[in-house]
């Protein structure tokens, strides 16, 4: 279940927020609780187990800490055990498939049988979800906020299906007040619902209306020099727009309920520099990097080449959370460290085309596979060469027909187009 398919849209957010309106104030963070879990279960039980298990680690955590004395060895102790423990988590979902394709690979090289694997889903929201406890247990650990004895409190703010999925990063100190404290009004209501249908437009009527282009592109063996260019910014605008939409229709999803989330795209590609992009792109996130490593590990504080370092350092794990190949993570590295937009953009560019892993629509649509067979075979006139010109032709039949995808429906089993070309 996702933001844009029609059992999020027509069943749980209605009824969460019908209860949730009904219910006393006191009661509000235990519905937005139970929701959260529910909204979790219904994409995978197992889910919304790991993820209790991790609020309540961190939870637990976060009260050990807090009892330790201020600057003892315990507490540091007791904060590198926490943070351990969620890395650990989050690497073993991230990149367990990884390491077992790659042992299998070497063992076959050497004429070995290779070993029988059953592959890890990747929980959805994990990797916010972790992000959001390690920067709390840091925050307790610094005394920059108080620790949360409410585990029902806490876990609504760690949960939360609004923003948990794609964003934005949420720390703790930013909606600590209204967790206990917030009101509902028709203003924030109007402007939340507002703020969710733009968002939804802009993954359903331009990210997903592009995908067809990216996909194509992405495939043709030898793209002429249009077709690249062409694929390449197509790609950057559906990636914006998918993520920005996402997190759009987060905060909006947070007005209702009375938070006020921070923003987390502000016209990155309008940028001047590659620093002032990173502070326009993913706000949250740059700012999570800069606050928990790149701040932490000494910034620019000892001399250009440990600032340096650091950078590569930062955006290096960064590209590992993301769970991209060591291309796109050294590009992105590389990015922040050289000094002209002339030489970083190429690098940025080569280190999209390089990580696909980096494409994914969250909208429960075909796999990569189906939906390239969907447009280069029967779903497309034209052969696999000629499907990036048939593909610019169907910008306008996917935009009039996304209301289908709201349904979550694949390339295959889309309504016929209107144009005259689609099959």
């Amino acid at each position: 279940m996702v933001f844009t398919s029609l059992e999020f849209l027509t069943l749980f957010l209605p009824l969460v927020l019908l209860i949730y309106v009904l219910a006393r104030p006191q009661w509000r963070n235990g519905v937005l609780l139970v929701g959260s879990w529910v909204f979790f279960g219904w994409l995978s039980p197992m889910f919304m187990l790991l993820h209790t298990v991790l609020s309540v680690i961190a939870w637990v955590g976060g009260l050990l800490i807090d009892r330790a004395p201020f600057g003892s060895k315990s507490r540091v102790r007791w904060l590198a055990g926490m943070i351990v423990l969620n890395v650990l988590v989050l690497c073993w979902y991230k990149y367990a498939n990884i390491l077992a394709a790659t042992l299998n690979e070497l063992l076959m090289s050497q004429g070995a049988m290779p070993l029988e694997w059953q592959k890890v889903a990747l929980p959805a929201g994990l990797s916010f979800i972790v992000l959001q406890a390690i920067s709390y247990l840091v925050d307790v650990h610094r005394r920059t906020v108080k620790v949360e004895r409410s585990f029902i409190d806490y876990a609504t703010y760690l949960l939360m299906f609004g923003q948990s999925i794609a964003g934005p990063i949420i720390r703790y100190s930013w909606v600590s007040e209204e967790l206990s404290n917030r009101g509902l009004s028709w203003r924030n209501f109007s402007l939340g619902a507002r703020r969710f249908m733009i968002g939804m437009s802009m993954k359903v009527l331009v990210a997903d209306s592009l995908a067809p282009v990216v996909d194509v592109a992405f495939a043709l063996p030898e793209p002429s020099f249009v077709d690249a260019w062409m694929g390449c910014l197509a790609y950057s605008l559906q990636l914006f727009f998918d993520f920005a939409g996402y997190s759009a229709m987060a905060i909006g999803i947070g007005l209702m309920l009375g938070f006020h989330f921070p923003e987390n795209f502000n016209r990155p590609y309008l940028a001047r520099s590659i620093q002032d992009f990173w502070r326009r792109w993913h706000i949250t996130l740059s700012s999570w990097l800069r606050d928990f490593l790149y701040i932490p590990l000494g910034g620019n504080r000892k001399g250009r080449l440990m600032q340096y370092r650091n950078l590569f350092l930062t955006m290096l794990i960064g590209g590992a959370w993301k769970r991209c190949g060591p291309a796109h993570c050294t590009g992105e590295a590389r990015s922040e460290n050289t000094g002209s937009v002339s030489q970083n953009w190429p690098l940025i560019l080569k280190s999209r085309v390089e990580c696909p892993r980096r494409h994914r629509l969250m909208s429960g649509a075909a796999s990569r596979s189906d939906r390239i067979t969907a447009y280069t075979g029967t779903g497309w006139r034209g052969t696999e060469s000629s499907g990036l010109p048939v593909a610019k032709r169907h910008i306008t039949c996917s935009v009039l027909r996304a209301p289908s995808a709201w349904r979550g429906a694949t390339l295959r089993n889309l309504p016929p187009a209107n144009c005259g070309d689609c099959s």
